[in-house]
């Protein structure tokens, strides 16, 4: 029944807090006192119109879970990397889940007012813990599980490292949670789509994440090199949709150079054509459209690695 209880929270602080980040622009709580709003910048003149209702077509129950003096709570578990488990660290850019005070930065007020409008209207407590996947991330689970404390309702991980949680059955079935709306578009349509296996969805990303948004790649280039080896303007390749993998190796191979005399590239004196550890390969490979696998007519994987287009990688 704590489980099924939970899992109803969990939807209603992803369903109303997606809301509360899309409105918050518009109707933002100050718990300072302080009674300006954008509307009081705007000038004389300039009418700000009729509010829209929301536009989000959610129904969820009128219950509450525990009571104003005993809230009931929801522990989020997040993962983290190396060791980081402080906000403003490499891995932790922001809190996403749980905001302890009102501060005046955009973001965090958007979190923050939504959470207290899910805390006051369920009668919940939303907490969260940061751990490193690789100090003891996944036994925590484990342990919680064996015991059955229940001492975490939502986890958050990488994609990566989410095999053993779920042949661990470790996790909820999202199709079959009431409320959860997986065909909204506060989640990620894609994401619903590629983890889906047969009838099962264990995980997506949802708008509530930030770190997704926070982890887009993208590629540089040192333009006095690019200029100093007669390499013309890659941008207006890119316009021109003209950009290929190869031009990437042609022009890679163009420009290093062993400045130092020294047998072997040597970072601080010679010139890398590119350089990069093992993500970008991953980058490169889905940013020209290729997948290492897609889900078939019947949910299920099928591999896409090896074929004609993948091979050249």
């Amino acid at each position: 029944m704590l489980k099924k209880i939970l899992a109803l929270a969990l939807v209603c602080v992803m369903l109303l807090g997606c809301f509360a980040l899309y409105s918050c622009a518009d109707d933002t709580e100050n718990p300072t006192g302080d009674d300006e709003t954008p509307d009081d910048n705007l000038p004389e003149d300039e009418d700000p119109g009729e509010e829209e209702e929301p536009w989000l077509p959610i129904t969820l129950p009128e219950t509450t879970y525990g009571t104003v003096d005993d809230p009931e709570e929801i522990h989020f578990i997040e993962w983290s990397a190396n060791g980081h488990t402080t906000v403003g660290e490499t891995w932790i850019p922001w809190a996403e889940i749980d905001i302890p005070e009102w501060d005046g930065d955009i973001l965090n007020n958007a979190i923050y007012d939504r959470n207290k409008l899910i805390e006051e209207t369920y009668n919940v407590e939303i907490t969260q813990e940061y751990v490193s996947v690789d100090q003891g991330f996944q036994q925590q689970i484990v342990n919680n599980a064996s015991t059955g404390d229940n001492a975490y309702q939502v986890m958050t991980m990488r994609s990566v490292n989410i095999a053993p949680y779920v042949f661990g059955d470790y996790m909820l079935n999202m199709y079959d949670l009431d409320y959860l709306n997986t065909d909204m578009p506060w989640w990620n349509q894609d994401s619903v789509r590629s983890y889906t296996l047969g009838s099962n969805l264990f995980f997506a990303a949802p708008e509530m994440l930030l770190r997704d948004k926070g982890g887009t790649a993208c590629m540089f280039f040192n333009s006095k090199v690019a200029t100093d080896y007669g390499i013309d303007d890659l941008y207006a390749l890119v316009d021109a949709g003209e950009w290929t993998q190869d031009m990437l190796i042609e022009y890679s191979e163009q420009v290093m150079a062993d400045l130092g005399g020294e047998e072997g590239i040597d970072c601080s004196e010679d010139i890398w054509g590119a350089l990069g550890a093992d993500d970008p390969v991953y980058y490169l490979f889905a940013g020209t459209g290729l997948k290492f696998a897609h889900i078939d007519d019947d949910g299920y994987i099928e591999y896409d690695f090896g074929d004609e287009e993948s091979l050249p990688f």
